[in-house]
C-alpha cells in the first residue's frame, strides 16, 4: 500500500510539474489518494485490518487522527499547516468533488502544500514500511 501511495506522489508531482493550471485537480486528487494509501500503510503496519480500513472509507482527517493516535509522530512529524491541509483536501477529497462536477463554492487547499503532506508521509514511512532506507520522488517545482 505504502508504495502505490508513493507512485501517486509522484504522479501528482508530475502533473503539478508539467501544467499545474490546466491539471491541478487531477494532481489534488492524486495528493488526496497518495495521502489516504500512505496512512493506510501505516495503520496496517501498525495492527489495523483490511476490514477496519475499509470502513474509515477514504475520509482522510479519520485516517490521519487515527494515525496519530497510533503514533504516528514517532515515525514522521505531521506540521499543524499540513494537518489542516490534508484537513482541507478532505473536504473535496473524500465526497468525490474532485471526481465528479458538483456546483457550489469549494474551498480547496495550495497543491504544493498537498503535495508537501504526501510527499512527507512517503519519506518518513519508507523505512518503516518497507524496510527500505529511502525513496526518490521527483523535485516539485
Amino acid at each position: 500500500m505504502w508504495r502505490f501511495g508513493t507512485t501517486y506522489c509522484a504522479a501528482a508531482i508530475t502533473l503539478s510539474n508539467s501544467d499545474p493550471d490546466k491539471l491541478f485537480i487531477p494532481a489534488l486528487q492524486l495528493s488526496g489518494q497518495s495521502i489516504e494509501l500512505l496512512l493506510k500503510a501505516f495503520l496496517l503496519k501498525r495492527g489495523a485490518t483490511l476490514a477496519d480500513l475499509k470502513k474509515r472509507s477514504h475520509g482522510l482527517t479519520g485516517l490521519l487522527v487515527e494515525a496519530k493516535r497510533r503514533r504516528l509522530g514517532l515515525l514522521v512529524r505531521v506540521p499543524r499547516t499540513e494537518q489542516q491541509t490534508i484537513q482541507l483536501l478532505d473536504e473535496t477529497y473524500s465526497s468525490q468533488r474532485l471526481r465528479y462536477i458538483v456546483s457550489g463554492s469549494v474551498r480547496f487547499p495550495q497543491l504544493c502544500d498537498a503535495i508537501s503532506a504526501a510527499r512527507r508521509l512517503s519519506n518518513g514511512l519508507v523505512e518503516y514500511c518497507t524496510g527500505e532506507e529511502r525513496v526518490v520522488l521527483p523535485e516539485n517545482g
